[in-house]
């Protein structure tokens, strides 16, 4: 019998960029910078969960290939909340960003309408999307043993949006 976590797993941003369709090809590198960041956050989160020591907190080696996934999938739900927010807001303070609606060449009349980015072009729209990588963040923590309040569902049904990390006491099973 072969354990999975000696298999061979990408790295963390390998991951991410495989599991959001949207970053593969050539990324920006504004976005690879921010990606890079939000794995380094990410580590630290979870350092008094991993134990490792401040030295081996951003060297990707010292995790294994279940942390590797949890944080690949925090980075993820980090980066479709912000692209949601971005699709959805306006500097001007409107909500959406506008689309042309009707264009007329010879008169240059424009009219615009509210774009509606709800569908992501994987046939689930941007909370549905939200919604399942949530699902991975929270199946992936259980099987490591970390209880994310982002997990828990408050009483009108919203999920709580702030990954803070926690470990479950096991003591009473």
């Amino acid at each position: 019998m072969f354990k999975l976590d000696t298999m061979p797993l990408g790295t963390i941003k390998e991951i991410i960029k495989t599991n959001l369709t949207y970053l593969q090809g050539t990324i920006p590198a504004q976005l690879d910078t921010d990606i890079d960041n939000l794995i380094i956050a990410q580590q630290y989160n979870l350092q008094p969960f991993t134990e490792l020591e401040d030295s081996e907190v951003e060297v990707e080696a010292s995790y294994s290939n279940q942390q590797k996934l949890l944080l690949a999938y925090l980075v993820e739900y980090d980066l479709l909340c912000k692209k949601s927010l971005e699709s959805t807001t306006t500097t001007d303070g409107k909500s959406g960003n506008r689309d042309i609606k009707r264009a007329q060449a010879d008169v240059t009349e424009v009219e615009f309408q509210t774009a509606d980015f709800s569908k992501s072009g994987f046939g689930l729209n941007a909370k549905e999307l939200i919604s399942k990588t949530l699902q991975k963040i929270c199946q992936q923590a259980t099987l490591l043993g970390y209880e994310l309040p982002i997990c828990r569902q408050l009483d009108d049904g919203d999920t709580v949006l702030t990954p803070f990390i926690t470990k479950i006491d096991k003591t009473g099973y």
